[in-house]
């Protein structure tokens, strides 16, 4: 089933600059572009081979469950990398959250909406608004890279604070309001297996650690921003579908657990339990195809678009769906 949808092999990304269209570089300073015949640039083309093979590419969508069509990820406007620095900046409605890989000085390459920092021979660190959906990512390329991965985070160019919640992490203005959140983490090596990951906070930082050695590589590694400007997405893995799809009792405790991490960002109001049933039939759907189930919370405009459950590729590594 991991070959449906966007799922593509690791191996078989050969046309992966068609995909993601033409790159330029941008190094922390000035403009340049990277010698075709040297280390960096080779490793600059397997991180965008590695990202690609995981459907990480400018045609990332969510199938909305009961409809006929798609719904973008995110809103694409919403969503930027800056030209000067190559940070992840998110429009969250009330405030910008900027992420910014933190990491030797280096060379900054671009790849459409995505910002490759190599600083060293083993990883390269990205950003990415692909589709609008914000994302950082660490890809190791060997066990010479590092275990810990350092994301700056700033709400309206000042360190924001951070609070962990379960796996996840909010962020919070300087006023103490939760703005927005980053996702559980994930990571997953080159033949689709997950790979122990974790966050911790330090400062205005936070710091992803990926146990990756003995692994295949590449490995790679994601936190992922929440919410854009418009909506909120609550993306759920395989056992938590799996759970969600036994009765709408146990639907509904899956999703108003996970809405905990939301509740307190402005605009995102919404009595969870109404939409068990909703909820159920959907990851009802999801598990049977091996695709797993999430929850799209428009925060603008909730009367206009109340929430409603999508189903999202057995490609994503956070899904992580048994291999049938």
């Amino acid at each position: 089933m991991r070959n449906r949808q966007l799922t593509r092999g690791v191996g078989a990304v050969a046309a992966l600059s068609l995909m993601l269209g033409a790159w330029s570089t941008v190094p922390t300073a000035a403009l340049a572009a990277p010698a075709s015949d040297t280390a960096a640039a080779l490793e600059y083309e397997a991180t965008l081979s590695a990202l690609s093979s995981l459907g990480i590419t400018d045609q990332s969508t969510a199938s909305r469950a009961g409809t006929q069509g798609d719904v973008p990820e995110v809103v694409a406007s919403s969503a930027q990398i800056a030209e000067s620095d190559g940070a992840l900046r998110v429009d969250s409605g009330t405030g910008t959250v900027s992420i910014t890989p933190s990491a030797p000085e280096g060379t900054l390459n671009r790849a459409g909406d995505l910002a490759v920092f190599s600083a060293e021979a083993g990883y390269d660190l990205v950003t990415a608004a692909i589709d609008g959906r914000p994302a950082a990512y660490a890809v190791m390329h060997d066990n010479t890279a590092p275990s810990r991965f350092a994301f700056d985070v700033a709400v309206d160019g000042q360190p924001a604070a951070l609070q962990a919640v379960g796996d996840a992490i909010q962020i919070l203005d300087p006023s103490g309001n939760v703005l927005n959140a980053i996702a559980p983490p994930w990571a997953v090596d080159a033949n689709g297996e997950p790979v122990p990951t974790r966050y911790e906070v330090v400062g205005s930082s936070i710091i992803q650690v990926v146990d990756h050695v003995g692994f295949e590589y590449p490995v790679v590694a994601d936190p992922r921003v929440a919410c854009d400007a418009i909506f909120c997405t609550l993306e759920f893995t395989w056992a938590e579908t799996f759970t969600a799809s036994e009765t709408a009792l146990a639907a509904g405790t899956v999703l108003c657990g996970g809405a905990t991490l939301l509740a307190p960002i402005p605009g995102v109001v919404f009595a969870c339990s109404a939409y068990a049933v909703a909820f159920w039939v959907t990851a009802v759907q999801a598990k049977n195809q091996y695709d797993c189930v999430a929850m799209r919370i428009n925060r603008v405009a909730p009367n206009l678009t109340p929430p409603f459950p999508v189903i999202y590729g057995d490609e994503s590594p956070y899904c992580n769906p048994p291999r049938a």
